[in-house]
């Protein structure tokens, strides 16, 4: 149905209401949008408040918009919303991949990566390999001082701690908590942010970023096991 009254806005010329469909349809993009530019502005990675959430919703309905057609599905439509959503903001943060290594070999590398390299002691803390250096990361950068923290990242985490409120995590364990969550490579933590702040599924993700679902539940999988033994 809402494929329908899309193509017949469009028909109709009329891009204010096939805008307004969209909107309606998937009320999450836009709020996950928002929180991966608040994600890019903590880390300085972009200028704050210079990029807007509700002008790249425009510009991704506006490629829809453009390109929809008569064989186009619900399903279909949600994931080309959240496919042009990720391609803008990676460009926007300067995180394209160079040369012609896809996103699928690049995940490949980072699930071995966060396997060997990020575990989590009996104690609960973060422990890095020496040889991080090779997927460019320094474990001296993550001092717990100069970890970037946000409440409300924090909030959407948190569930997969078992945790409700922040204030149940000791110190050491939120510093752990945060330290986990900065070192997480660009890939993986596409697919977390999409898992946490889109609810997407991992069929969904999978199928946005066209790598197989395996992957991503491996991320997702290893991800939330490192937060919980953060936690006990």
């Amino acid at each position: 149905m809402v494929v329908k009254n899309l193509l017949e806005h469009k028909a109709n010329n009329n891009a204010d209401k096939f805008f307004e469909e969209i909107k309606r349809f998937l009320p999450h993009l836009r709020g996950y949008i928002a929180q991966r530019l608040h994600i890019e502005e903590r880390k300085g990675t972009i200028r704050k408040n210079f990029y807007k959430p509700d002008d790249i919703l425009d510009e991704v309905i506006l490629e829809i918009y453009n390109k929809i057609s008569q064989e186009c599905t619900e399903d279909k439509l949600k994931q080309e919303l959240f496919r042009a959503a990720i391609n803008k903001l990676n460009s926007i943060a300067k995180r394209e991949v160079k040369g012609k290594i896809s996103f699928d070999d690049l995940l490949d590398q980072e699930i071995q990566e966060m396997e060997e390299k990020i575990t989590v002691n009996a104690e609960g803390e973060i422990v890095l390999t020496e040889d991080l250096d090779d997927i460019s990361y320094h474990q001296q950068d993550y001092d717990p001082k100069y970890i970037f923290v946000d409440n409300d990242i924090e909030r959407n985490l948190l569930p997969l701690l078992d945790k409700k409120v922040s204030e149940e995590l000791s110190e050491s364990q939120r510093n752990a908590f945060w330290k986990l969550y900065n070192i997480i490579p660009a890939q993986s933590k596409t697919i977390i942010e999409l898992h946490v702040f889109a609810g997407l599924s991992s069929e969904e993700i999978a199928s946005i970023l066209e790598v197989r679902q395996e992957k991503v539940s491996s991320v997702i999988s290893s991800f939330t096991g490192k937060l919980k033994n953060l936690s006990k």
